[in-house]
C-alpha cells in the first residue's frame, strides 16, 4: 500500500517539530518535500519488481539500450528530497545532531521499505 502525501507531511512536520524548527510558514515546503517522497517511494516500489535496468528501443538508427525511465523519475525525486531537507533544514548539519541518524533518515529508511534499514550519507547517491 502506497502512503498519501498527508501521510508524508505530518511525517515532515513532525521531523521539523522534533528538530524545533517548525512554523506554519514552512507548509509549502513540507508538502513539496512530502510530495517528492512520495514519488521516491513510487519509483522504489517500481523498480524492486524490475528484472533490469536497461532495455533496448528501436530508433531511426536501429537498435539502441537505454536506462529504464523509472531509474531517471528516481534520481530526480530524491534530488528533490535532499533540496527541500536543506531547505527545511532536516539535514544532520541542520539539527545539529551527534547521532548516526536524523529522523528524517528514519523516515527515508522507512520509503525505501526497510522497518530495520538504515539510511547511510555518502552511500548511493
Amino acid at each position: 500500500m502506497q502512503e498519501s502525501i498527508e501521510y508524508y507531511e505530518n511525517k515532515v512536520r513532525k521531523c521539523l517539530e522534533h528538530a524545533g524548527r517548525y512554523t506554519p510558514a514552512l507548509d509549502l515546503n513540507i508538502f513539496l518535500l512530502a510530495g517528492a517522497l512520495q514519488s521516491v517511494a513510487l519509483a522504489y516500489s517500481e523498480i524492486s519488481t524490475l528484472t533490469a535496468t536497461t532495455e533496448t528501443v528501436e530508433t531511426s538508427r536501429g537498435k539502441a539500450i537505454r536506462t529504464l525511465p523509472v531509474f531517471k523519475i528516481a534520481r530526480e525525486a530524491e534530488e528533490n528530497c535532499r533540496k527541500q531537507m536543506k531547505e527545511l533544514g532536516l539535514t544532520a548539519e541542520g539539527t545539529r545532531t551527534t547521532s548516526e541518524t536524523t529522523p528524517m533518515a528514519e523516515l527515508l529508511a522507512a520509503v525505501a521499505g526497510g522497518k530495520g534499514r538504515k539510511v547511510r550519507p555518502g552511500k548511493g547517491g
